[in-house]
């Protein structure tokens, strides 16, 4: 099924000023805040933001990252320059290495695939701050998608 492409609709709203004021609105609203993180452009933008605007409301957030395994090392690189750059207000940074279910899109043979799977060869260790213990988060359950 094929779906009419339709023509945007131009609201003249700066995008820039609309994310910062959603994040404002963010900090405003709730007491405590995640910021999910993939290290990839978009949410490196984000994150960015969300730090500059923590820093001016002298405010703290936490950051999740899921960690695949089998990333690139500059992406891997990256998160951890990230997580360095902003330490001062980041309250807790979730770096989750634990066996996770993703899809493989690298092997006709085995669709799926669990990074960090335990009496496996891993691809490279985690860092020694990443959470691996498998009762750390209450909803975790092992290899969930």
């Amino acid at each position: 099924m094929s779906y009419p492409v339709q023509k945007k609709i131009k609201t003249g709203e700066n995008v820039l000023r609309a994310a910062v004021e959603r994040i404002n609105w963010v900090f405003d609203t709730f007491a405590e805040i995640c910021l999910s993180f993939s290290g990839g452009k978009d949410s490196t933008v984000l994150f960015h933001l969300v730090a500059d605007i923590a820093r001016r409301k002298k405010r703290r957030f936490s950051v999740l990252f899921i960690d695949w395994e089998a990333q690139y090392l500059c992406t891997v690189r990256h998160v951890q320059k990230m997580r360095e750059l902003y330490m001062d207000v980041t309250e807790s940074f979730y770096w989750v290495a634990l066996p996770l279910t993703t899809v493989n899109g690298v092997s006709q043979f085995q669709p799926e695939w669990i990074c960090w799977e335990s009496g496996v060869e891993w691809v490279r260790q985690p860092p020694d701050y990443a959470v691996t213990d498998p009762n750390f988060f209450p909803f975790y359950q092992y290899a969930m998608t």
